[in-house]
């Protein structure tokens, strides 16, 4: 055997040989990549379908990489380690191909060993063997093309099928390997990719916040329609919520108006951490964590209160917020807080109003507020830089109850029966936990809906009386107020200092009034009769005199406005005046006269009754008498310029043979006279010797007098005579007010007015006179305009003196039915020997 024949025939085993080792190494590949797009395409696969928890995601996730690392030294790194020697490659093709006597390891053995001449024949012919037996060896088999062809299509259809998975549904390709890779982590289901859900990361936000949260489902439903609404599932804390979890609490989200595929949710006023998914069939969102940042906080707070002054208690201190503070109403309520954090400002917010709290500096707030009628609840309110407003605190302020006063009648009959004039004694007392504000005696009618009238009061200082309050009243029974034939209540009030409180009121006290229908003078005997008569008929008058003018009150406007409701004329509204005044002053001036009438008729003048109705004849009924007389007649002023006699006592004549006005002495020489009214209420008078009075009281010389106008004939015999010359006589006055103006031709210095105060027959001397006097100019007199408002004032003030004189003499008649009803009975028991 030549050299170069063992030479050509060893390289060719080791060209064989290495053909052979990386065809081993690329099939080994291709059946590891076969092997390993196989299984984890089943993987990914079954997680697809049914969404894996991660504790089956796990394992499996174990056992394909158990497969692929396995598989990997298996197959590919397996075949890389293996080293094959070209003597055993040619062991292992002879026993492949069936090239029998080992041939071809010996050819390869002969060719590093010397052999002689005989063994050459038996060398040739076996590498002639060997030579013959490899030109029978398909090299195609030694690079495994079958097998190469069927795994490299295998890894090309696999990998064609993870290209479609990744063209296809890229999402489920992401979402299935992210679940394996990190199957503790959380990983949603593929089908989450189409939710759009807002927040989608981990978000902070501050205490007491809302936060709201939102689905889009467009993408996932495709035009189809939720069968059930998404939900989320929460759970306070810091961490992953756990998609099987079964701890927490679930809500659910609604369709937000207008566009049924966003769903909405909001967590109101967020206290504490918390992590959330939203769920909607199968799938569900990736966990969400929601960090709180703790808001400001209450380190220290107090309650200052200051109770109403009323009571007479100290200031008191308490802890404040969130505690409730109970006070008494209109409390001053002192608010001091201090914060952990600063913050921007403070407020207190309830019922009442918005409380806005002062920085007194070291994350302290103050505050004082008035607590008012009510109190209520409370809400401490913080303003925080770049955050919502922080409700800090709320509670409460409670009213403590300020018991209504305790009144009631002492040792007095809870029933009486009276006459009118009667003098009713009455014993009450009234207490209060505070301190009692007033106390007041009222009577009403013994009706339903009748609303009590004061009769008497009484008003106590801050803080009150605490102290039993004792009070006794004589009650005189007056007829304005309780009517004849009627029943009444008397009740105590009590009132205390608190505005809520309600008022203490005593048992009602029945008081009967008694009619006094029966008149004195029927079947009377005695030697009083005509004055019972004159008491009876003066009653009568006087009740028709207040009437009249309770009349003229109530009808007020139906004589200063017509039916449209607009003032009418003056001078019809003095037509309607004059008729009123005529009527109430005739009634008025027919008591008086009854009253003197009836006293003339007793001999002895010193019969209580007799005194007493002459007493009332000569006071009250001329009270009244002036008051109708004056009431609503047509007055007359000299406009601006003001009376020199003034108003008041003293100001008008009084009735003496020579009647004086005295005033300030002032310069005049023009003299101005309104006469108003005359001593017997007239309508006419008759004025006679008028004089002014000048420096140290002497009369000036009228003489050289000269009339400017006058609303009287022959007005300058009104004037007195001179010296030496007869009188005049005086002049009658026809109708009042009457005016006289003179011209006194040089300016004199006036302090009076003077006038006789004789009577002509029925017309009296003057009594009520107006005087103007000027320097410059003569005085112009004329009427003055008429007021509803004045002219009321001046019938309401008449009104009083009428009822002053109906009760007098009510109070006459009842007193002397008892007096009678006493001696009645004394004559029934001497009869009866009692």
């Amino acid at each position: 055997m030549s050299q170069e024949k063992t030479l050509d025939f060893r390289t060719v085993v080791e060209r064989a040989n290495r053909n052979r080792r990386t065809s081993s190494v690329i099939l080994g590949f291709l059946t590891w990549a076969a092997i390993v797009a196989t299984t984890w395409l089943s993987l990914f696969a079954l997680d697809n379908l049914l969404n894996l928890p991660s504790s089956l995601r796990f394992p499996f996730a174990i056992l394909g990489l158990v497969i692929t690392v396995g598989c990997f030294f298996k197959y590919v790194v397996g075949p890389l380690r293996e080293r094959s020697s070209d003597e055993l490659t040619a062991l292992k093709l002879e026993e492949q191909f069936g090239i029998k006597d080992n041939v071809l390891i010996n050819t390869m053995q002969f060719e590093d060993m010397g052999y002689s001449e005989e063994q050459k024949a038996f060398i040739n012919a076996t590498a002639d063997a060997a030579t013959t037996g490899w030109n029978h060896v398909p090299l195609r088999e030694l690079l495994q093309v079958g097998r190469l062809t069927k795994w490299s299509c295998a890894v090309v259809v696999l990998l064609v099928t993870w290209i479609a998975y990744h063209i296809v549904a890229p999402d489920y390709l992401e979402s299935a390997f992210n679940r394996y890779a990190f199957s503790f982590a959380d990983a949603p289901p593929a089908a989450a990719s189409k939710l759009v859900m807002t927040p989608a990361e981990d978000v902070t936000i501050a205490e007491y916040a809302n936060l709201d949260v939102s689905l889009d489902v467009s993408k996932f439903i495709k035009g189809k329609e939720l069968v059930i609404y998404p939900s989320i599932k929460y759970k306070e804390g810091v961490g992953v919520f756990e998609s099987q979890s079964v701890d927490g609490a679930e809500v659910k989200m609604r369709p937000v108006v207008g566009n049924p595929n966003l769903y909405q949710y909001t967590f109101e006023t967020v206290r504490r951490s918390f992590s959330f998914r939203i769920f909607v069939g199968s799938t569900y969102t990736h966990s969400v964590q929601v960090t709180v940042n703790p808001a400001a906080k209450i380190i220290e707070s107090t309650f200052t209160v200051t109770p109403p002054a009323y009571v007479a208690i100290p200031a008191r201190t308490q802890s404040g917020p969130p505690n409730p503070v109970k006070c008494l109403p209109t409390t001053q309520l002192g608010v001091r807080i201090k914060v952990d954090q600063a913050i921007e400002s403070l407020r207190w917010e309830w019922p009442a109003g918005k409380i806005v709290f002062q920085d007194a500096g070291d994350r302290v707030w103050n505050a004082q507020l008035d607590v008012g009628d009510s109190g209520g609840n409370y809400d401490l309110i913080a303003v925080v830089k770049d955050m919502p407003d922080i409700v800090l605190s709320s509670g409460s302020v409670l009213m403590v109850t300020d018991r209504k006063p305790e009144v009631r009648y002492v040792d007095t009959e809870m029933s009486h029966v009276v006459v009118p004039g009667a003098t009713l004694s009455l014993k009450f007392e009234g207490k209060d936990d505070y301190g009692m504000k007033d106390m007041k005696l009222t009577f009403r009618r013994a009706q339903a809906g009748s609303q009590p009238e004061v009769l008497q009061d009484w008003a106590f200082e801050a803080p009150g009386e605490r102290d039993l309050i004792e009070k006794s009243v004589r009650l005189k029974i007056d007829a304005s107020q309780f009517e004849l034939g009627n029943k009444y209540f008397l009740e105590v009030h009590g009132n205390d200092f608190c505005p809520g409180t309600d008022t203490g009121v005593s048992d009602p006290l029945l008081l009967t009034v008694k009619t006094l229908d029966a008149d004195l003078a029927d079947g009377s005997e005695s030697n009083l009769k005509d004055l019972y008569a004159a008491l009876e008929r003066a009653i009568q008058l006087q009740k028709q005199a207040l009437d009249g003018t309770d009349g003229l009150l109530a009808n007020s406007d139906g004589v200063w406005l017509d039916l449209n409701r607009k003032r009418r004329d003056d001078k019809a509204i003095q037509g309607d005046l004059d008729k009123y005044q005529k009527r109430i002053s005739g009634q008025q001036m027919a008591v008086r006269k009854t009253l003197l009438d009836g006293v003339r008729t007793v001999p002895d003048k010193g019969v209580h009754m007799a005194k007493r109705m002459k007493n009332i004849a000569d006071v009250e009924a001329v009270e009244a008498n002036t008051r109708a007389f004056a009431a609503g007649r047509a007055r007359l002023d000299a406009g601006a310029l003001k009376r020199a006699n003034g108003y008041g006592p003293g100001t008008s004549f009084k009735k003496n043979t020579t009647q004086v006005v005295r005033f300030k002495e002032m310069p005049a020489r023009y003299f101005g006279l309104v006469v108003d009214s005359t001593h017997n209420w007239s309508g006419k008078a008759w004025l006679d010797s008028l004089a002014l009075v000048g420096e140290k009281s002497a009369y000036l010389d009228s003489s050289s007098w000269k009339l400017v106008s006058s609303s009287v004939k022959d007005a300058k015999k009104a004037l007195a005579a001179p010296k030496g010359k007869p009188a005049t006589g005086g002049v009658l006055l026809p109708s009042l007010p009457a005016t006289f103006v003179f011209d006194m031709g040089t300016e004199q210095t006036v302090s009076g007015v003077a006038c006789f105060g004789k009577d002509r027959r029925n017309d009296a001397a003057p009594k009520g006179v107006s005087v103007y006097l000027t320097t410059a100019k003569a005085p112009t007199i004329g009427p003055m305009p008429l007021e509803q408002a004045l002219v009321d004032g001046d019938f309401k003030h008449l009104r009083t003196v009428q009822q002053i004189i109906y009760n007098e003499l009510l109070a006459l008649k009842g007193a002397e039915f008892e007096a009678l009803a006493k001696d009645a009975e004394s004559e029934l028991a001497d009869l009866l020997g009692e």
